[in-house]
């Protein structure tokens, strides 16, 4: 008898397959029509839409604690309600401008900054309201190999990908997946294939990489960022 879960993780496996099997397909046609072989960006499997709409159900919770950052009218980041009460973690915002948070369903909040973590490049945002949808920081950490899904304020994840590289002690302060987000989509929930928060995201590493910092490793951070605790910065901080 198949659960829920096992369904979502079928129906997403499937929808890889599909998507491989199509563009497998036009690289052959198109091999056949020039002779030559077609390299095709990894990126047009994984992120296709049809394969990304596989994972709505993935992220169908994530969305609720999901918001858009936008200085002056312009999407910057994405970010995360941590606290009922309005509280926001988001990246480090560099822009200057009128700071606005546009929650799902259109609602726009004014925004301030309130404290920083320098080390991972993360901030914490102020909106004033209450009741909001706030996110569970459980103590889990990513595992090589698996799948995550990049949440956004709208039905269909912004990107799927695969943790490639998992953060060592003493050595590395995020780990990575293998999606390429624009820096306007950084900032917000990493899920894995239970929608389960598994982590933020930082930053695009290079062509092919984004860091992330992990769900535990903020829920340790958040209580000295919300008492508007300044940590000292770290030379290794993700940019």
């Amino acid at each position: 008898m198949f659960t829920n879960r096992r369904l979502t993780r079928i129906v997403c496996l499937l929808a890889l397959g599909i998507g491989w099997k199509g563009k497998a397909s036009a690289v052959a046609q198109k091999r056949e029509a020039t002779g030559r072989y077609v390299a095709v960006p990894r990126s047009h499997f994984t992120n296709a839409i049809h394969v990304r709409r596989a994972f709505v159900p993935v992220v169908a919770q994530a969305i609720g604690y999901t918001v858009r950052v936008q200085v002056d009218a312009r999407d910057v980041a994405l970010g995360i309600v941590v606290d009922p009460d309005g509280w926001v973690l988001t990246k480090t915002i560099s822009q200057q401008g009128n700071l606005v948070c546009r929650l799902r369903g259109g609602r726009r909040l004014s925004a301030k900054q309130v404290a920083g973590e320098q080390r991972f490049g993360l901030a914490l945002l102020k909106v004033e309201a209450q009741g909001l949808t706030a996110a569970h920081l459980e103590h889990r950490e990513p595992q090589t190999g698996r799948w995550v899904a990049t949440v956004g304020p709208g039905a269909v994840p912004v990107a799927i990908g695969v943790v490639s590289v998992v953060a060592q002690p003493n050595s590395m302060v995020a780990f990575q997946h293998d999606t390429a987000l624009r820096a306007a989509d950084c900032g917000g929930p990493l899920v894995d294939l239970d929608g389960r928060l598994v982590g933020i995201n930082l930053a695009r590493r290079d062509r092919a990489a984004t860091s992330a910092v992990s769900a535990q490793m903020v829920s340790k951070l958040l209580p000295d960022l919300m008492a508007r605790k300044q940590p000292t910065a770290n030379p290794t901080a993700a940019r």
